[in-house]
């Protein structure tokens, strides 16, 4: 807004940032339509895991019960005592996940904490795609503004390692900015990056490539 105050183009600073604030609570919402599915397989799982030990392992142990002294294999005698602890212990197994829950929210806030998480969005089969292109959305809407509001590009690299919330692709923005200071072109500096998208660095190139023909 500073850049629109000085250039007297606040209003279109306005607008920009409103459309992009509209695509990021789009995709954002897209991303959590997606990851659904995956919960509620995960979710089905689990049932699926307590009612085998809650139910079907009891009954499967009155069969072994009709032979005294049956010699049960080891894997079986394991299911067996984790079917009698979750029966009669309920409530420790429901503590314990209430603490690793609890836990798991708090180390997300760590810096050790969040780059894992982050790691995990951007490398876990099912959603590392969907996550890597709303990051290179986020980064290449969120530089388009910056860059027609006349912010130079070090400082637009600045504000969008901010914007795109991830401390992996972050990095990479901070270290392209360092190779840019040095007089690497921005295209060359995001090339093999592997978290970005091969398409930004291409299309950057092109842009770099027509502003330099135009001049």
């Amino acid at each position: 807004m500073a850049a629109g105050e000085a250039s007297g183009t606040l209003d279109t600073a306005l607008e920009r940032i409103a459309f992009q604030q509209e695509k990021d609570a789009d995709i954002m919402s897209k991303v959590r339509g997606a990851m659904i599915y995956p919960l509620i397989v995960m979710i089905v799982m689990l049932a699926v895991v307590v009612f085998m030990l809650v139910k079907v392992l009891p009954q499967v142990q009155m069969l072994y019960t009709a032979f005294p002294g049956a010699n049960l294999p080891i894997e079986t005698r394991l299911l067996l005592s984790a079917s009698h602890f979750v029966i009669k212990d309920w409530w420790v197994v429901l503590v314990v996940a209430a603490v690793l829950f609890v836990f798991s929210i708090r180390f997300a806030k760590t810096a050790i904490g969040r780059r894992i998480y982050d790691t995990i969005k951007l490398r876990m089969p099912p959603t590392k795609t969907l996550f890597q292109k709303m990051y290179m959305s986020r980064f290449a809407r969120t530089g388009s503004t910056l860059v027609s509001a006349g912010i130079p590009l070090l400082q637009v690299l600045s504000v969008t390692s901010d914007a795109v919330s991830n401390v992996l692709v972050q990095d990479s923005i901070k270290k392209a900015a360092e190779k840019v200071k040095g007089g690497k072109a921005l295209s060359d500096s995001l090339q093999g990056d592997p978290n970005f998208l091969p398409l930004v660095p291409n299309m950057i190139r092109i842009g770099e490539e027509s502003v330099h023909w135009r001049k």
